[in-house]
């Protein structure tokens, strides 16, 4: 049996019996990094967390290692970012990974507004072999509402 998923399609998999291993371990056969991003929470993601205030001690001291992602669309991006970030809203992100493999040692700190599009680009970062991969907690929502500077 074979199912077609649309690419843009959400979709939910449960597996109550095992706990997430066995759904996991056929996804990742499958290569359908779209949906580890889902998968990765609830089986050990590999994409740790960094506060807001961690974040902004980084930013505000050297960046020589650091890549500040912006996955939101280019409108929500220049109605106000993490000063120093970089756009690639998360639907273009495959098209556009030659723009960031000249800094695939850096450190990435992935951002959108609430975190369903940053999850999927960081699956598709780590299935291009980006390793040092962190999801801003909160992520732009909560920059906001800590009232922490933004850029325009």
């Amino acid at each position: 049996m074979a199912w077609m998923i649309d690419y843009n399609m959400d979709c939910l998999l449960t597996d109550k019996i095992t706990g997430g291993r066995c759904m996991k371990a056929m996804v990742l056969k499958t290569g359908f990094v779209m949906l580890f991003a889902f998968l990765l929470p609830a089986c050990g993601s590999p994409v740790q967390t960094v506060a807001n205030s961690e974040l902004l001690q980084r930013l505000q001291g050297s960046q020589d290692m650091l890549v500040v992602l912006d996955v939101r669309s280019k409108r929500e991006y220049a109605s106000g970012h993490v000063p120093g970030a970089i756009n690639i809203p998360h639907d273009q992100l495959s098209a556009r990974m030659n723009e960031l493999r000249s800094r695939d040692n850096a450190e990435f700190v992935v951002y959108c507004e609430s975190g369903r599009r940053a999850g999927k680009a960081e699956s598709l970062l780590l299935a291009e072999g980006f390793l040092n991969i962190k999801h801003l907690q909160g992520d732009m929502a909560q920059w906001r509402s800590d009232g922490l500077p933004m850029e325009k």
